[in-house]
């Protein structure tokens, strides 16, 4: 986890070489903890779901922090909550990327807009793909129909919940080229050259987890495609 990605003058994030978005959701709230510090962080905006990472866009005014980046490979514990009292929200913890935070983050994201019956089957996919394929990203051929829109073609899409899917990247996303399996994180465009001085590569091998994720589409609803089979 590190904060303060790399975002492009639109407010979106800005991808690694080989990364796509996935989806966007608007009226997000947010809670981290981070050991070894006493503050904690709280926003409200837009969260981004990428076939890499989660990336949380403060846009409450506060000069403290823009936003927050989540890579998969490094979250665990993650949990979906639905209490009897409040809004339904994600929770999990994630490791620090490159030691740019200083120990382990909790997080807490609520949706307080809508259902979630269109993120959570994604998310929970791109997790499943992510940890199954040793850590070296999501299935290729998955990848391969997000970077070329058709995501909407094989995702449930719930009317209730507001996200939006992205079937084309935005303009200056430069998202472009065919996605590596084998690069994992490393290669894809280190963030030395995103605006994170001299950190190095985005390399979760560093971090020990391995690699990242054979796409199952069968136990996530996609099995239409027949990825992971």
């Amino acid at each position: 986890m590190a904060l303060n990605p790399p975002l492009l003058h639109t407010g979106v994030p800005a991808p690694l070489d080989g990364e796509y978005l996935v989806l966007s959701r608007d009226g997000m709230e947010v809670e981290i903890k981070i050991e070894n510090e006493n503050s904690k962080y709280k926003g409200k905006g837009m969260l981004y779901l990428t076939t890499a990472r989660m990336v949380f866009v403060n846009k409450k005014n506060d000069g403290n922090w823009k936003a927050f980046d989540i890579p998969i490979a490094f979250m665990y514990n993650e949990k979906f909550n639905q209490p009897i009292f409040g809004a339904n929200y994600v929770s999990c913890a994630v490791q620090p990327l490159y030691d740019l935070i200083p120990g382990h983050a909790k997080l807490k994201i609520w949706f307080m807009k809508g259902g979630c019956g269109t993120f959570l089957p994604l998310w929970r996919s791109i997790i499943h793909q992510i940890r199954q394929n040793n850590n070296e990203g999501p299935d290729p051929r998955f990848v391969e129909e997000v970077r070329q829109g058709n995501l909407d073609n094989i995702a449930y899409v719930d009317p209730n919940d507001p996200s939006r899917i992205f079937v084309s990247q935005p303009a200056g996303t430069g998202a472009s080229g065919n996605y590596d399996q084998n690069n994992g994180y490393g290669n894809q465009g280190g963030y030395d050259q995103q605006g994170y001085g001299n950190q190095g590569g985005y390399n979760q091998q560093q971090q020990g987890h391995g690699n990242q994720g054979g796409y199952n589409q069968q136990q996530q609803g996609f099995n239409q495609q027949g990825y992971g089979n």
